[in-house]
C-alpha cells in the first residue's frame, strides 16, 4: 500500500529528529556519573570554556599510568598541557581523541604535552581498547573518579588546557574542534608559529 505524502513527511520528520538528537549528544558529550549539580549551582555555571571558579585553579595532580608510574601536569611545567578526560564507553570521547591526535602530530612537542585521563575504569578494562586504538601520549587512570569530583567536571569528554605554570586556563565538556583548541593553546602560552603538516 502506498504511503500518503503526510505519512512520508512524518517519517522524514522522525528521522530528522533522531539524527538531531545524535548530533546533540555528540556535541554535549557523555554524562559523568560522579559530579552532580543542583539548580542553584547550574545557574551560577561559568562561561563556556572558563574553569569552574569553585574548582582548584592549578592542575597539581598526579595519577598512575598503565605501568603504575605517577604522572601529571606538574611533571611538564614549562609546557602547555592538554588533558582529555575520557572513557571507553563514551562515543564522543573517541571522536575527540581523533581530533586531539591530529593536533598532537602538528604542534611542537617541546611546547605542548598531551595526557589522556581515563575515568572510572581499571587498566585491565581499558587495555583491550588501547590495543585496538592506542594513544600516542600517556594514558593516566582516575579509577575512583576522584579527580572528576575535585575539579568539578560534569561530563565526558572534558578538555582542560593548562598553562606552563600549571594554571588551568580552559575547561570544556563535549567536543572541541582542533581550530578552537589550537587558539586556546596559543592563549595558554604555546608559540603561535604555523603548525607543520601532518605526516602521511
Amino acid at each position: 500500500m502506498k504511503q500518503s505524502s503526510s505519512q512520508r513527511m512524518s517519517g522524514a520528520t522522525v528521522l530528522a529528529g533522531v539524527f538531531g538528537l545524535i548530533a546533540f549528544a555528540l556535541l554535549l558529550g557523555c554524562n559523568a556519573t560522579t559530579a552532580s549539580t543542583d539548580d542553584a549551582s547550574a545557574a551560577a555555571a561559568p562561561a563556556p570554556g572558563a574553569p569552574d571558579p569553585e574548582a582548584p585553579e592549578t592542575a597539581d595532580f598526579r595519577l598512575p599510568d598503565l605501568e603504575g608510574n605517577e604522572v601529571g601536569p606538574p611533571d611538564f611545567l614549562g609546557k602547555v598541557v592538554v588533558a582529555e578526560f575520557w572513557a571507553t564507553w563514551c562515543a564522543p570521547c573517541r571522536v575527540q581523541a581523533k581530533m586531539l591526535e591530529t593536533l598532537y602530530h602538528v604542534v611542537d612537542p617541546e611546547a605542548v604535552q598531551f595526557l589522556a585521563i581515563n575515568v572510572g575504569e581499571a587498566a585491565e578494562t581499558i587495555q583491550p581498547y588501547l590495543d585496538e586504538t592506542p594513544f600516542p601520549y600517556p594514558v593516566l587512570l582516575d579509577q575512583q573518579d576522584e579527580l572528576m569530583a575535585e575539579y568539578r567536571l560534569i561530563g565526558l569528554p572534558t578538555i582542560l588546557v593548562i598553562d606552563p605554570e600549571g594554571k588551568i586556563t580552559y575547561s570544556h565538556v563535549g567536543l572541541v574542534d582542533s581550530g578552537t583548541l589550537r587558539l586556546e593553546l596559543i592563549k595558554a602560552g604555546m608559540p603561535a608559529e604555523p603548525v607543520q603538516a601532518a605526516a602521511g
